[in-house]
């Protein structure tokens, strides 16, 4: 474990591996101090919140947006779930996703001899949640068209591959905005450096979410480097912003190589995000 307090993690709400109570109960075992649970598209149901508040492990509320720029993603942090607007919206949000994978799967069938079926897809692997490509992969996986889940990503199912569909996507300015004006949430862009962009266009486009008034930038990624990390931070104090900072850890199928832990922030930092929720 690297970081003590890690703010990005997915459980099977949306495409993790893991239930809220049992990503809980990994933190605690790994030595985590807080954690915040960011599932894409998809918010936590009253019990889950539940589950949440009875624990004395600090956890934040929070969800992962992605916009119309391929990998420009932003995680949100909230008081509650229950949010009706951002709810809402969220349900446009997870109809793209469908649209998208019951595309994935006309074109696996084309290209395979083994049939998928999106019902199956629905109930076997999404469980009726948010629809994500690594449910996607892991159906592949199962049926043996691949050998693992990231093959299935690394030939299949990332940009420019085979399976590959782009999803209607909000565009990240009016996120932002929306954000800030109606769902009046903490919102910060999620993994800068893992856009599908050169080097000089990330920096421009991480610039203009500033301009646009995040609040906070991922800093400690897991997949960011040293120089990275550096960058960002000095971003981040130079124009007042929150430093936020996760492993976005799926589980050990889905990710092999991230464990919880490996992208976080100290204390410090941990405290200051939830005082910004708190005067919200």
């Amino acid at each position: 474990m690297k970081y003590p307090y890690d703010l990005h993690l997915h459980t099977t709400n949306s495409d993790g591996e893991y239930t809220i109570k049992e990503m809980i109960a990994k933190a605690k075992k790994n030595g985590l101090n807080g954690i915040a649970i960011t599932d894409h598209d998809v918010l936590g149901s009253i019990e889950d919140e539940k589950i949440i508040d009875e624990n004395e492990l600090p956890i934040v509320k929070g969800v992962e947006f992605a916009t119309d720029i391929s990998n420009m993603h932003f995680v949100g942090y909230m008081k509650s779930w229950q949010n009706e607007k951002l709810g809402n919206f969220l349900v446009g949000q997870c109809e793209a996703r469908n649209i998208a994978a019951q595309k994935t799967i006309e074109k696996a069938n084309k290209l395979f001899n083994k049939k998928m079926d999106f019902d199956t897809l629905i109930s076997k692997y999404a469980k009726n949640t948010s629809i994500g490509r690594p449910h996607i992969a892991r159906y592949m996986y199962e049926l043996g068209i691949v050998n693992s889940v990231p093959e299935a990503f690394a030939h299949f199912l990332k940009k420019g591959k085979p399976l590959y569909v782009p999803k209607n996507r909000i565009n990240f300015k009016d996120l932002i905005r929306q954000a800030k004006e109606e769902f009046k949430i903490i919102i910060g862009l999620a993994h800068p450096f893992l856009m599908n962009a050169d080097r000089s266009t990330i920096k421009k486009l991480i610039l203009e979410t500033i301009d646009c008034g995040i609040d906070g930038i991922e800093v400690n990624y897991s997949d960011h480097s040293d120089t990275e990390r550096n960058e960002l931070k000095k971003i981040c104090e130079n124009n007042g912003l929150l430093i936020f900072g996760g492993s976005d850890f799926h589980g050990e199928k889905s990710k092999p190589n991230i464990k919880i832990g490996d992208g976080g922030v100290l204390k410090e930092d941990f405290i200051t995000l939830q005082e910004a929720i708190y005067n919200m």
